[in-house]
């Protein structure tokens, strides 16, 4: 069997605003920079190859904020596996830092007489903006060959990064047992935390990573660690939201089956193209898929019943799907506004697949547990969060790009709209 599944990718509002309709704080905008290129050699007649791969979310504008937030970066960036092995950032403007890691990592690659484990062979690094107020951005940073993750709380007063007693005087054993209280269904009753856990703030309360090994995120509410919490932290966590005012926001219920493809309004065709396949669904008035169609190298599936029976709510929202009889079965769970907020995928008896969407105060999907099936009755756990500076919208709140993926939507309407 084989299924090709998009993941939800959700905008309800404008990312970046200049100022809100109130006057209040601006979000900061920030530009992608990417950098990835091969370094060649030849040792003892056998052609070696590396390769270098940079993302850094560069803050836009001059103002003290952001000028503070390229502070923060560049200590990440200084405290990274990179700067250990190829030196501090060096250059004027997190672009020329890129620039000349680039550099240096194709001359020392080029200069090697042998490669052993001590060399960093493939070093990659990414600084993401997860979430910002307007007292602080947090960093999403991935580095390393086996893409180690953890977050970086930036105070923009200053610039300084937080540490974890920073944040907050609480032990091990509580952070289990708070990890334990609020998990959802998609995370491991076991939890194991590991000597770099780290701590971060979110719109929801204080954010638990046990481990940088793979990004499993357990949020604690403000109000069950408040006692726990440092001032500074405090004073943070409850900075005024940059994105209080929004142009685009959901005005009525997502209807049919737009929600579970990532999308709202007048949908008649979406059509997601990216490196490896190009995906278009077709929808009838009422939000319903009537057709899908998938092509990739040359190849074209159509399926005008991918899901061959459907059981739907009052809404017309499809809460079960079924495929090959009853053996195959999607499970989706909608909130108030028609967003689908859980989804369950089985095959027969087992649970391949179980989703959570989270959204905050302004319905932007900002992030997603996963529990994956690695074999058998054997799960694990991803924590994935929306980058702000990746996606672009319509007028409707649809996301029409998605760069990291290098992903783009076309979205077709009916008429009239």
């Amino acid at each position: 069997m084989r299924r090709i599944q998009l993941f939800l990718l959700m905008a309800v509002g404008t990312i970046f605003a200049a100022c809100n309709k109130n006057g209040g704080p601006t979000a900061m905008t920030f530009e992608v920079y990417e950098q990835e290129s091969e370094a060649n050699n030849l040792v003892n007649g056998e052609e070696w190859k590396g390769t270098i791969k940079l993302c850094f979310d560069v803050p836009v504008g001059d103002d003290e904020a952001q000028e503070n937030a390229i502070k923060g970066i560049l200590d990440i960036i200084g405290k990274s596996e990179l700067a250990k092995h190829y030196g501090p950032p060096t250059g004027n403007t997190l672009k020329e830092v890129a620039d000349n890691y680039v550099n240096k990592y194709k001359e020392i690659f080029r200069q090697q007489q042998s490669f052993d484990e001590s060399f960093y062979y493939d070093p990659t690094l990414s600084v993401r903006c997860v979430y910002q107020n307007e007292a602080c951005v947090v960093m999403e940073v991935t580095e390393g060959n086996f893409n180690k993750t953890y977050e970086g709380v930036i105070r923009l007063s200053d610039g300084h990064l937080l540490t974890n007693d920073e944040i907050a005087n609480i032990s091990k054993e509580e952070l289990l047992e708070l990890a334990h209280k609020y998990a959802d269904a998609t995370q491991d009753e076991k939890i194991r935390i590991e000597d770099d856990y780290n701590l971060s703030i979110g719109p929801q309360g204080l954010l638990f990573h046990p481990s940088q090994d793979c990004k499993s995120e357990f949020v604690i509410p403000m109000s069950e660690v408040e006692s726990k919490l440092t001032e500074e932290a405090k004073a943070l966590m409850t900075a005024k939201d940059v994105f209080e005012e929004q142009e685009l926001q959901l005005k009525e219920p997502i209807k049919g089956d737009l929600a579970l493809y990532g999308v709202r309004g007048p949908v008649k065709q979406l059509q997601i193209i990216n490196d490896y396949v190009t995906t278009t669904y077709t929808f009838d008035t009422n939000g319903w898929l009537t057709s899908e169609k998938h092509e990739m190298d040359g190849e074209v599936i159509e399926d005008k019943t991918f899901y061959e029976r459907s059981n739907r709510d009052a809404h017309g929202r499809a809460i079960e799907r079924f495929r090959e009889g009853n053996f195959v079965k999607e499970i989706n769970t909608f909130n108030d506004m028609g967003q689908l907020v859980k989804q369950e995928y089985w095959v027969g008896d087992r649970l391949e697949q179980l989703t959570i969407n989270y959204y905050d105060n302004q319905n932007r999907l900002y992030k997603t547990n996963e529990k994956l099936t690695v074999h058998g009755t054997l799960y694990t756990s991803i924590t994935t969060k929306s980058y702000f500076s990746d996606c672009q919208y319509d007028k409707y709140g649809n996301s029409i790009e998605k760069k990291g993926l290098e992903e783009k939507r076309v979205i077709t309407y009916y008429e009239g709209n």
